[in-house]
Formats: C-alpha cells, structure tokens, sequence
C-alpha cells in the first residue's frame, strides 16, 4: 500500500475538502451553538439564504493553503486544493441556483 504523504493530490483534495468544514464549524460554535449542528444549523442557514455566502467565506482559506503549498513545492497537493476547491464551487451553485431559488416559490 502506498504511504500518503503530504505532497500527494489525494492528501491535498482531503485538506482542500476538510478546511472550509472546519470553518464552518467554527462559524457554527461561535455564533449558533444554540442550534444543533447538522439539522438545526444548515436548516436555519439555507432558510436564511446564507449558506451558499457562508460556504463561500469558509472556502476562501483554501487560497491560502494553496499558496501555502505552491510556496513549499507540494504542487500536487496544491492541485487537489484547487480540485476541492471547484467542488465547493460547485456546491455554492446548485444552492444558489435550485435550492435557495426554489424558497421563493413555496
């Protein structure tokens, strides 16, 4: 079984994919910790139509670990950062597009 380093597209998708979840989290612990996590805080936060904004703020971090990574010649960890970074562009756009959108019509 090959070892996973930190220079690996695989370790640089999961930090890519890992980071913005944990601003999120803190996003969660600093200002609604009233409201459980999984049900409670993303049916509050798409309700108020700012998950996609939020998503996007918590993303932002992973610029920073991308240059980060690039600064430190781990180029192939710094494309999976981009990769989990398009992902979550992804994401921002379906919720802005079907289901913040959709909230209008009900």
């Amino acid at each position: 079984m090959k070892k996973l380093t930190l220079d690996s597209f695989t370790m640089g998708t999961l930090l890519g994919l890992l980071l913005p979840q944990f601003f999120i989290l803190l996003s969660w612990l600093y200002e609604f910790n009233f409201l459980s996590f999984i049900p409670g805080f993303y049916k509050f936060m798409i309700l108020r139509k700012v998950l996609s904004p939020l998503i996007s703020l918590c993303a932002f971090p992973n610029v920073a670990l991308m240059f980060l990574l690039i600064n430190r010649a781990y180029y192939k960890a710094g494309k999976g950062v981009i990769l989990a970074t398009i992902v979550y562009g992804f994401i921002i756009l379906y919720l802005k597009i079907w289901v913040e959108h959709t909230l209008f019509f009900d």
